[in-house]
């Protein structure tokens, strides 16, 4: 179901973006050996009561086999399939100045023939060393 799915990517990356900080402390509370199954999970269910059942189920199995701290990889991975579902990608444009939006528009449009893809998500970062033009990078 697409609602699902996309509900499901937009609490993950939330998730992502909450835990990346906690890494290590995610790292040493899997390792902790008197953290059993059933503590990990009680965290998993104290610090994530909104969020939907697969979520929230993918997570306890992360607990449960001590890997809460793969969360931002297991993100990636999802991250990957989700955007092969909907046949897009990122892609970074670097350039000397700031593109403004109607010239990311060009690129993205380029990029969208170029590569086939429905939708190109953009970023633009700039890099001074660059002698002029543009440098792309799709995925």
């Amino acid at each position: 179901d697409k609602d699902v799915l996309d509900l499901m990517y937009d609490e993950f990356a939330v998730i992502d973006e909450a835990v990346i900080t906690y890494k290590e402390k995610l790292k040493s509370f899997d390792e902790e050996p008197k953290n059993i199954a059933q503590n990990r999970k009680a965290f998993v269910d104290a610090t994530l009561q909104e969020n939907n059942e697969y979520l929230k189920n993918m997570l306890y199995v992360l607990a449960e086999n001590r890997n809460l701290a793969i969360i931002s990889e297991v993100f990636r991975a999802f991250q990957g399939l989700y955007n092969q579902h909907y046949n897009q990608d990122f892609a970074t444009v670097e350039s000397v100045y700031e593109l403004s939006p109607e010239e990311l528009d060009k690129v993205g449009e380029s990029l969208i023939q170029r590569t086939g893809l429905e939708r190109v998500i953009l970023t633009n970062e700039i890099n001074p060393a660059l002698i002029g033009g543009l440098r792309t990078t799709v995925g």
